[in-house]
């Protein structure tokens, strides 16, 4: 465990190295500083303005209202929203490891009656036409594995190809 920051700094032993960590971190920060907005000035945005531009319009005053809002703390409805919100990412959980379990694990060759059980290539799923997916939830599914069943499954059956 770190002891606090004040002991470090006042700490004889840990002054002198605190120092260097932090005049190396403010030097560094300001190369960076300094790089970004080099390189948000060389990115057009809107006419004759650049990235820095809408950098400074945009971003800077939204980070200081944040900054402000997390400072002044902020009232959430627990009772009401937080139940919604992790049933909403609960679900999204759901989606996602079935996404996962179609497209990427090997489909169990019990279940699929071709010889070949494997899920079409990564290079193959991508360049499908839109013709050839399924939406699932929010997702976008390729057609049943590798074997060209034609066969669109929905969440409850995937990843079991019936062919």
């Amino acid at each position: 465990m770190l002891p606090e920051l004040s002991s470090i700094q006042r700490n004889p032993e840990t002054r002198n190295a605190w120092i260097d960590y932090s005049t190396t971190d403010a030097h560094a920060t300001w190369l960076l500083r300094e790089r970004l907005e080099q390189l948000l000035r060389q990115k057009p945005w809107v006419g004759s303005l650049t990235m820095f531009d809408l950098y400074n319009t945009y971003l800077c005053p939204f980070a200081q209202c944040l900054a402000d809002m997390e400072r002044a703390g902020i009232m959430v409805d627990v009772k009401n929203r937080l139940p919604a919100a992790e049933a909403a990412a609960v679900q999204d959980r759901k989606d996602a490891e079935r996404i996962f379990l179609y497209v990427v694990i090997l489909p169990a060759p019990s279940v699929c009656t071709r010889p070949a059980h494997v899920c079409a290539p990564a290079h193959a799923r991508a360049r499908r036409t839109p013709r050839h997916v399924q939406r699932v939830g929010n997702h976008v599914l390729p057609r049943c594995c590798a074997h060209e069943c034609g066969q669109w499954h929905s969440k409850s059956t995937l990843p079991v190809c019936t062919v």
